[in-house]
């Protein structure tokens, strides 16, 4: 099937207008190619909005068909009472789904499926609706001889359908010559126009428009109004118009408009209901915007009774021709060919124009009109009518949210029902927690019996917030306690329980699983002493589905203890010994700098230190199992360097003394006098002669360890004063 989306689609209002899409782009939106993650369509919203004689139709991305306004003849095609009256939308007999587009005539409606059917409803008095001639066809009926059809167009007495291969065919009234075949007889069932190579057509009042895929385009039928864009008798043969490079066409009741490549809008034919003075242009004539400028940038364009639309390229939609009923949407004074923009229509995706009624659909996917609504052909359930555009707000979509609670998580599913490109879903202080297209997300590892508060939000391509929506919810109750029962030195042992359906319990220590099942009590072994630990306890139901969780850092080993000695018998030796309190020491190992230093029973002695020197080791105590029980640090110290008494003798002349130390093993001395060395040897006695009588003298005796006098094996230093008697003292 050809894909006529850009500028086509869904067609006019009485004499005729078009629904027009801005670009390929805005079509994936709004038919709804845009998929989920799922790969499910979002929920059904307008795509399509066609105005016609006091009614209009619409399509959801669903493919049903809606209609509303005056039923004359049953055009709506509801299968309902004919000549009455619908304030809101009412489905389409038959089209629950599968519609693609829709156009409405002066009082009938055609319909198009997606397996390229034409179908009708309404006025068949000459035979439009595909039908013998009768007075109404209140529900759709399939038009035969027709297939692989792509557009329809609905003119006041007769209807057109564009094929695949660029063919075109009508049926209903003929006496203008309005199906094209050459002759002037009505026929029920469609006949071949006398045209090929078409990629659009639209239908006027008694006459039809064909735009060849060359951009030349050609009118057939009723000529009285110039509809041909020159002077000539009706035709019952397609007669080209004096105009190229078009891209674009629709028709009016007595007029028609075009867009050319250049984005230029053109205009002939009469605005008969227009002005205060009918607008009447012979040839095509360049309809201008402000200033008197040639009006530019358009993209879709849509003709009703007497005034036209314009989209432009920056979704604005302008307007100009007949304001009786305020179908414009503005307040500019009108003098001819002069478009001016409709208050505050901006991102706007596609247009159409009724008789005496204007309608957008938005980007958003929310729909507007203005004009008459006399007949109720707003939609909104009224009869009241507006100069200005009106949102009809139950066509507006709409973003649902449901919040689902669990024990630990929340689900949450959420749905746009317009053409919506992202999803962002925040909680808290706007913590966003999703973005992408999927239309669920769950909120997991939250709080047994918390409330949380959510917002939702849908945005379009272009980053446009299209809709929000806030919710909370609050979790279920499977609250998990925890408890310590009990400890060792090895092991710990839990208990716990949990609400809700608890099919199981997972223990676990460090992330890793220590138990699953259904027991309330867990023993945890090969633990060290006096050690914490630290523990997670969930629950969970038959499915998996996690009900609570407790985390619990309050269990601690029982802790071994005992009598730890350091002592120092002498400066050179120091010994340690390890009791255990409540258990039995096994083995001691001491480590120094990560370096073994002893493996074995409790204690521990060590040689060759020095007086006062600092002693420590890394501790590591087992049991008679082998079990650490104690990991730990001592330090000590040897003892102090101890002098024997000083023996001391003195003349005037001489002095004898004698000292050394009596915890620590000597094997060598220097005897210094007022700093200078006076004796080196194993001996610790000292004599003397020549001294200086009445002096005072300064001696130290250093104590080595070994005849290698460099200070590691220093002991250490006794340092005392001598004072020789005068001579003339007693001695």
């Amino acid at each position: 099937m050809k894909l006529l989306f850009t500028h086509i689609l869904y067609k006019r209002g009485i004499f005729m207008n078009k629904l027009a899409l801005m670009s390929a782009a805005t079509v994936a939106l709004a038919t709804g190619m845009l998929l989920a993650d799922s790969g499910q369509a979002n929920a059904a919203y307008v795509t399509k909005v066609n105005g016609g004689l006091d009614y209009a139709q619409l399509v959801r991305s669903d493919g049903s068909v809606w209609g509303y306004g005056y039923d004359f003849n049953g055009k709506i095609g509801d299968g309902g009472t004919v000549n009455s009256t619908a304030l809101s939308p009412m489905p389409v007999s038959g089209f629950a789904n599968g519609g693609t587009s829709i156009d409405a005539g002066y009082n009938h409606t055609l319909f198009l499926k997606s397996d390229g059917s034409v179908w009708a409803a309404g006025d068949n008095n000459y035979g439009q609706g595909g039908a013998t001639p009768s007075g109404a066809i209140t529900a759709p009926l399939q038009v035969a001889g027709l297939s692989d059809v792509v557009e329809v167009a609905g003119g006041e007495h007769h209807s057109l359908a564009l094929t695949a291969s660029g063919d075109v065919y009508g049926f209903g009234g003929n006496y203008n010559g309005q199906l094209g075949n050459g002759t002037a007889t009505n026929s029920s069932t469609p006949v071949k126009s006398l045209i090929s190579d078409v990629k659009d057509i639209a239908a006027g009042a008694r006459f039809s428009l064909a735009l060849k895929t060359d951009g030349t385009v050609w009118a057939w039928g009723n000529n009285a109004s110039y509809q041909y864009g020159k002077a000539s008798n009706n035709s019952t043969r397609p007669s080209q118009v004096p105009i190229t490079g078009v891209t674009a066409i629709d028709a009016g009741k007595t007029h028609a408009v075009a867009i050319k490549a250049d984005g230029t809008v053109w205009y002939w034919g009469t605005d008969t209901v227009g002005l205060s003075t009918a607008v009447t242009a012979q040839a095509p004539t360049q309809v201008r915007g402000f200033y008197l400028e040639p009006f530019t940038g358009a993209t879709a364009i849509a003709a009703g009774h007497g005034h036209t639309l314009i989209l432009k390229n920056d979704a604005t939609v302008w307007s100009f021709g007949n304001s009786t009923y305020g179908q414009l949407g503005h307040s500019y004074a009108m003098t001819g060919l002069d478009a001016r923009p409709v208050q505050d229509m901006t991102g706007v995706q596609s247009i159409s124009a009724g008789s005496t009624t204007s309608y957008a659909l938005r980007a958003n996917g929310s729909v507007w009109a203005w004009g008459s609504n006399a007949k109720g052909q707003f939609g909104n359930g009224t009869t009241t009518s507006s100069n200005y555009p009106v949102e009809i707000k139950s066509l507006t979509p709409a973003l649902t949210a449901e919040a689902i609670p669990s024990y630990m998580s929340i689900q949450l599913n959420y749905s746009y029902d317009g053409p919506v490109a992202e999803y962002r879903v925040y909680t808290g202080a706007n913590q966003l927690l999703y973005m992408g297209t999927k239309t669920t997300f769950e909120h997991k590892g939250l709080t047994n019996v918390t409330a949380y508060t959510y917002t939702i939000y849908a945005y379009d391509a272009n980053g446009n917030e299209l809709a929000k929506s806030t919710l909370s919810a609050t979790t279920k109750d499977g609250t998990v306690n925890v408890w310590h029962t009990g400890s060792e030195f090895t092991s710990i042992q839990l208990g716990y329980s949990g609400r809700g359906p608890v099919a199981k319990f997972v223990v676990t220590r460090d992330n890793q699983v220590l138990y699953e099942g259904k027991n309330t009590t867990f023993i945890d072994t090969g633990l060290l002493p006096n050690k914490p630990y630290y523990y997670v306890v969930s629950s969970y139901d038959a499915n998996g589905v996690p009900l609570g969780q407790r985390a619990y850092d309050f269990a601690r080993t029982k802790a071994a203890t005992g009598t730890l000695q350091m002592t120092s018998p002498d400066a050179h030796t120091m010994t340690t010994t390890y009791t255990g309190t409540n258990f039995e020491v096994g083995k001691m190992v001491l480590r120094r700098m990560g370096e073994l230093y002893y493996e074995g029973t409790g204690t521990f002695t060590e040689s060759n230190l020095m007086p006062h020197q600092q002693v420590w080791y890394d501790y590591e105590l087992y049991d008679t199992n082998g079990v650490l029980m104690i990991s730990t640090r001592a330090t000590g110290y040897t003892q102090n360097l101890a002098w024997s008494p000083l023996v001391l003798e003195s003349t005037s002349t001489s002095v004898s003394f004698e000292t050394h130390p009596t915890n620590a093993n000597a094997v060598d001395y220097v005897i210094k006098k007022m700093g200078s060395d006076q004796y080196s040897g194993p001996e610790s006695a000292y004599h003397e002669e020549g001294l200086t009588p009445g002096t005072t003298y300064y001696y130290s005796v250093y104590a080595y360890t070994s005849t290698d006098h460099a200070l590691v094996n220093l002991l250490g230093t006794y340092t005392f004063t001598v004072i020789t008697p005068a001579a003339d003292a007693p001695q």
